[in-house]
């Protein structure tokens, strides 16, 4: 057959088979002896023949440990997304000066919107006449990181670690045995501030809604989430009943970040009906991808998601398919049709494989919860199947 590699005619050999039925665990040794598959075609390269010559490469995933490289490629792909997305393409280069570019244009405005939010916290601290402030007490305003964002509520856009410092130097002055720890006097700072919340015009001015305490930091709600220039604080991530536990007794929020749904835009685009939601969504995950959520560069969330569900025909798929093809195959769009699609991409010899129907445990404990076959894995970037 004609190569679709360097297009030579008829200078592409091969020996193969149309499977009608074919079990997972006999594709897999036909994969260990170098055979390939498109669609229920079964196929294996003649090396010795062939013009160019295919290899076919598989990879124990169990055994799988990440290089250098695909940490830094991981490591600019959450730049990326942070950054909201480089649509214009460029060199790695270009890319990255502009990443950098926006970052500093972002620093210096969540500087002046931290400014701010310190300056109105100060000047209502200041007034304040509550003993539990120690004397000379000064409250710094910071805004989140990208990392701790994800973890926090989406209407926290501040934090301000100055409970700390103010408790160390009370203790050095100290002249009794119990000096007010940072817990302490966060809490007086939360209180304070939300008592003047109402009524005063520099805290309504900075979108200030309320204070919060956790674990002697306090964190700070602001009206709708947004804030010009605001990125978020690095927290380590915790077991979900750590967190619970630890919220509850610091007064932290146990709720965690809230995941964007799928917007209607996107199902009106592609006319999707509503997705089934729950359990279904749940044994489509796929083991060990759990979604990422990034602060982006207009102050919203942007979730990249994975989830696996069996190859059947898919119009969303199909549209990226044919996108993709046309774009970067330079295929003609007539070209591609949906039978075409199916027989390549959906089309397979698999019967479904339930690993709780496996001949032996040993077989059971090792298949994954969804069972052998033929699946695809749909990634989304806030619901948009990319």
């Amino acid at each position: 057959s004609s190569c679709g590699y360097c297009g030579g005619d008829d200078s592409s050999k091969s020996h193969g088979m149309w499977a009608h039925k074919l079990s997972c665990t006999a594709y897999g040794a036909l994969i260990d002896r170098g055979w390939r598959r498109a669609g229920n075609w079964c196929y294996k390269p003649n090396l010795g023949a062939s013009c160019c010559q295919q290899y076919t490469i598989r990879l124990d995933s169990t055994r799988f440990a990440a290089s250098k490289t695909q940490r830094r490629v991981l490591r600019r792909l959450k730049a990326w997304l942070e950054s909201g997305g480089d649509k214009s393409g460029g060199s790695c280069r270009t890319t990255r000066d502009q990443m950098e570019d926006r970052q500093l244009a972002r620093t210096g405005e969540a500087d002046e919107a931290s400014e701010a939010f310190t300056a109105a916290c100060s000047a209502v601290l200041s007034a304040a006449t509550d003993d539990r402030l120690p004397l000379g007490f000064t409250i710094r305003v910071t805004p989140l990181s990208s990392k701790q964002a994800a973890k926090l509520p989406t209407t926290v856009r501040y934090t301000s670690p100055s409970a700390f410092p103010a408790a160390a130097a009370a203790r050095r002055v100290a002249t009794s045995t119990s000096p007010p720890s940072p817990q302490f006097i966060a809490a007086a700072v939360a209180e304070a501030l939300n008592k003047a919340a109402a009524s005063d015009e520099g805290l309504n001015a900075v979108g200030f809604e309320r204070a919060e305490v956790a674990g002697g930091h306090v964190n700070f709600h602001v009206r709708g989430g947004t804030v010009p220039g605001a990125t978020g604080a690095v927290q380590e991530p915790v077991a979900p009943d750590t967190q619970v536990k630890r919220a509850r007794k610091t007064g932290g929020d146990e709720q965690g970040r809230e995941v964007p749904a799928v917007p209607d835009t996107v199902r009106r685009q592609f006319g999707l009906a509503e997705a089934q939601q729950g359990e279904q969504e749940a044994a489509q995950r796929v083991p060990g991808l759990t979604p990422m959520t990034f602060l982006c560069a207009n102050g919203d969330r942007c979730q990249l998601t994975a989830e696996m569900e069996r190859s059947q025909f898919n119009e969303e798929e199909f549209l990226l398919y044919k996108k993709y093809q046309t774009a970067q195959h330079g295929d003609k769009p007539e070209d591609i049709s949906r039978s075409s699609y199916k027989r390549f991409l959906v089309e397979n010899p698999f019967p479904k494989s339930d690993p709780k129907g496996a001949s032996n445990g040993t077989d059971a404990a090792a298949a994954p919860p969804c069972g052998y076959g033929a699946f695809h894995i749909k990634y989304r970037l806030d619901g948009l199947l990319i």
